[in-house]
């Protein structure tokens, strides 16, 4: 993955979207989380497709934009995905949401233990967590 942000936290993110999302997906960061609920405003958008991980401006976010489409399985899906995240400010906690569909979802709270190249994401349930 190219790396688009010198963040040790931020590439630990990106990792988790590519895990759970696969390779089309459209990345936004929130100002602000409600548990594992990001809301307020997007601060950056970030799109990984096959070119890689590029940050893109307000305007390419749009035109990215996870649009419903029927597939021939039946149901709706994103397409690309999207996936939602904001970084606590004292970094100790992420929110996390993949979202495939208008219906088809889940998000999550992480804890960060470590730092740098050692740090990991441990899920955290407890502390929030949501499913469609």
């Amino acid at each position: 993955m190219t790396q688009v942000v010198d963040d040790w936290l931020y590439e630990l993110v990106f990792r988790e979207a590519r895990r759970r999302l696969g390779p089309a997906v459209v990345l936004d960061e929130f100002a602000e989380a409600d548990g594992a609920h990001c809301n307020g405003a997007v601060v950056r958008s970030w799109s990984l497709d096959g070119r890689g991980l590029r940050e893109v401006s307000p305007a390419e976010r749009l035109a990215l934009a996870g649009r419903p489409k029927r597939t021939r399985l039946g149901g709706m899906w994103f397409d690309p995905a999207l996936f939602q995240f904001h970084v606590s400010p004292d970094r100790s906690r992420v929110a996390l949401g993949f979202l495939w569909g208008p219906t088809a979802g889940f998000g999550l709270v992480y804890l960060v233990q470590g730092q740098g190249g050692k740090a990991r994401l441990v899920p955290a349930p407890s502390l929030g967590a949501w499913k469609a």
